[in-house]
């Protein structure tokens, strides 16, 4: 385990660096804080408790599996990903947990108080506490459930810039596998008039796995990660890849552009996907153009007929997959979403004896 590349400095020393000066939140993979250092220096801390809280083998395991995760994105930049600054890992001691019950910010937070109260006692009795500890950079979220004309323009940036974000992460051939709006933060505002800045970010690795083959699909994932509300049918089994993102930035895009209710995403994406009722995506003026039939093909229920956003052309291996494509769009002539181009119509059609192949985008070609 020492191939971590990642410092194993004492977790108290941390807190002495930063103060944590609020509670953002907690869950699966642990407790975040927001930090500061300094007086200006802003960031996100988040500490997370490994596995059983002993030295089995399936701790072991599920500590490398934490470590390999995050050192997937060690020295990742791009302005829409979510920045790790710093990781650190060591077992907690008594003398730690002792600082995290006594930071003010959770005072009156009672549940997680208790959780900390009971890893304290675990400690007290001489058991070590596996721990991973992440400064990445601070965001911010904003509401989906108000909606007037001056957020149109920001609904659509944030769509551009989330597409942005998984595209750097799959030629980096980084699956997400948690696409979500929880994962999807805005940059840290400067200023106390905005509650938000530009540019979005995809956030939040530990679901992250590094595919090395160029396939589409691996035998080798776990089933079943991820919020089930935005996870791709085939990703409940063993034999999904990346067009299970492509699913979910689909459900993601259209939750924003048309400001689906947190209470009505669950049926809704039901009904598009398993009962095909494609109308349910209407699509308005200030939408990127053609976009509502990117988000139906994007979330298709069977990974092969959905379109690679990432790619400038579609491959069919059969004229069934051509007329699957041609109705979800309104004609022959295809136009691309201006996000990744102008949006001028193209009709560009080649025929081989096994494979119809059709350019998306004309003469552009996406800057790599």
């Amino acid at each position: 385990m020492d191939d971590y590349d990642i410092s194993a400095g004492s977790v108290a020393s941390w807190f002495n660096t930063f103060s944590l000066i609020s509670f953002l939140g907690s869950g699966t993979f642990g407790y975040v804080f927001k930090a500061v250092s300094g007086q200006v220096d802003l960031s996100a801390v988040k500490i997370i408790f490994i596995g059983g809280l002993g030295d089995t083998p399936k701790d072991e395991a599920e500590k490398y599996r934490l470590f390999r995760e995050y050192k997937l994105m060690k020295g990742k930049k791009h302005d829409n990903i979510v920045e790790i600054l710093k990781a650190t890992h060591k077992p907690f001691t008594m003398v730690d947990i002792h600082v995290l019950l006594k930071i003010p910010c959770l005072q009156n937070n009672y549940k997680i108080l208790d959780q900390f109260q009971l890893i304290y006692l675990r400690a007290q009795r001489g058991t070590k506490i596996p721990s991973l500890c992440i400064e990445m950079e601070l965001c911010g979220r904003a509401n989906n459930e108000t909606d007037n004309p001056a957020l149109h323009r920001i609904r659509n940036r944030i769509v551009k810039d989330m597409y942005e974000g998984l595209k750097y992460l799959h030629r980096h051939h980084i699956m997400h596998r948690d696409f979500r709006p929880e994962n999807i933060m805005f940059s840290l505002s400067r200023t106390e008039e905005e509650e938000f800045a530009f540019p979005v970010k995809v956030g939040d690795f530990g679901l992250c796995r590094q595919i090395h083959s160029a396939a589409t699909a691996t035998k080798t994932l776990t089933p079943e990660v991820g919020n089930a509300i935005y996870r791709a049918p085939e990703a409940n089994s063993l034999n999904y890849g990346f067009p299970a993102d492509w699913f979910s930035f689909g459900l993601v895009s259209w939750e924003v552009l048309q400001q689906i209710m947190q209470k009505d995403t669950r049926s809704m994406f039901y009904y598009l996907v398993h009962d095909l009722r494609t109308s349910l995506v209407k699509r308005a003026a200030w939408w990127f153009r053609d976009l509502e039939n990117v988000i139906v093909s994007l979330t298709k229920s069977r990974p092969q007929d959905r379109i690679d956003p990432f790619k400038s052309e579609v491959i069919f291996e059969s004229v069934e997959q051509l007329h699957t494509f041609s109705r979800s769009n309104s004609s022959r002539e295809y136009y691309v979403s201006e996000m990744a181009s102008s949006g001028e119509p193209v009709s560009i059609l080649t025929m081989t004896y096994d494979k119809i192949t059709i350019n998306i985008n004309g003469n552009y070609r996406p800057k790599m």
